[in-house]
């Protein structure tokens, strides 16, 4: 578990707008040495609201964005 919050909060550093490239992912997902995929985690973290696919996505560069959840920027402590 402790490795999904380390994952959330080295996001959260690089989140603009609560808007992040998803290309962020893959590195901070290798940095952490979280257990299981990607894209599960990916999963995991919408189902439970903590990020959504944004619908736009940039045609000339490919890139695919992410939401954080508004709510989760209540609790400062959390991303310290």
């Amino acid at each position: 578990m402790g490795g999904f919050i380390q994952l959330l909060q080295k996001i959260v550093k690089h989140v603009y707008n609560y808007v992040f490239e998803t290309g962020l992912l893959k590195i901070f997902f290798k940095e952490t040495a979280v257990d299981g995929d990607l894209h599960d985690i990916i999963d995991i973290f919408v189902i439970f609201g903590i990020m959504s696919p944004r619908p736009r996505k940039s045609l000339m560069t490919g890139l695919s964005w992410y939401k954080i959840n508004p709510t989760l920027y209540w609790d400062k402590t959390f991303f310290s």
